[in-house]
């Protein structure tokens, strides 16, 4: 398989892999702390409005999954590519492109806002000087 293709592969892969531990992390959180039934999930103002409520578990629970998600997503896809660092880069761009997203849809408070851009590089720092340390300690 040629290179440029098995590292387009690879981020794909990872881009999944991050969204299901983003999911997953955030089905349980939803499990434990659910949001009340008389929310309408497809009115922007009433989701708005329980941001301002949710409880502080709730948000950083939300935080930990992008987190958790970046850098699984990110480290799967520098393990497919034979530690090769682009990759794990785009997975958490693109990643935190749909957490954009998601704050456009929905009103978070500033600090959930800083917190995505800090997982973020944490995420990719993690996962990236990770794989490098195992490459060092197989060789």
């Amino acid at each position: 398989m040629p290179p440029t293709l098995k590292h387009i592969l690879a981020t794909i892969a990872g881009v999944l892999i991050g969204s299901m531990v983003i999911s997953g992390i955030e089905a349980v959180s939803h499990q434990r702390m659910p949001l009340p039934e008389s929310i309408d999930y497809k009115d922007p103002v009433q989701l708005a409005s329980y941001m301002d409520q949710a409880p502080l578990a709730a948000k950083l629970a939300v935080v930990f999954a992008w987190g958790a998600g970046m850098f699984v997503g990110a480290a799967a896809a520098v393990f497919m590519t034979s530690r090769k660092r682009w990759p794990a880069t785009a997975v958490v761009l693109i990643l935190l492109a749909a957490t954009g997203v998601n704050f456009a849809m929905i009103p978070h408070p500033g600090w959930m806002i800083v917190g995505a851009v800090v997982v973020a590089g944490v995420a990719w720092f993690g996962a990236t000087r990770f794989s490098t340390a195992t490459a060092k300690a197989s060789e």
